[in-house]
């Protein structure tokens, strides 16, 4: 089982407007999957709703100018190892004849162990004793 203190993700949405005019009133729609938990994101224009990101930013995007909206997510406690996330966002602005979906990459959870060691190393003359921890991440 998964530790949602241990799974932490950063997901970066890139919008580019390769286009010969500014993308008015344009908004990103990033549904996420029931197993990403504690959802935030700290792109200004951007805000959460469950498990819906939407991002409007204030400004149009100029012709070949391009925007990140970051996302931060925690994988939920329970999720199995191997289970598959899939990601997809939609987009739209002023001038598209209809929504642009795009599907994203598949998020694969990978269970690996975090071990601690601990060393105790004592002088046989009655000195100080010393300890030393060692840490395994992934």
């Amino acid at each position: 089982m998964c530790s949602s203190d241990l799974h932490a993700l950063r997901l970066e949405l890139k919008l580019q407007n390769a286009g010969k005019t500014a993308a008015d009133k344009l908004v990103a729609t990033l549904p996420l999957p029931a197993a990403l938990v504690d959802i935030q994101t700290v792109t200004p224009g951007a805000s959460v709703n469950g498990q819906t990101v939407t991002f409007a930013p204030s400004t149009p995007l100029a012709p070949g100018g391009s925007i990140v909206l970051v996302v931060k997510a925690k994988v939920a406690a329970g999720v199995q190892d191997g289970q598959t996330l899939a990601l997809s966002a939609q987009v739209v602005a002023n001038a598209m004849a209809a929504p642009a979906t795009v599907a994203g990459p598949t998020l694969t959870v990978v269970q690996k162990p975090i071990l601690t060691v601990k060393k105790t190393f004592e002088d046989p003359s009655g000195g100080d004793r010393k300890s030393t921890r060692l840490n395994s991440s992934h």
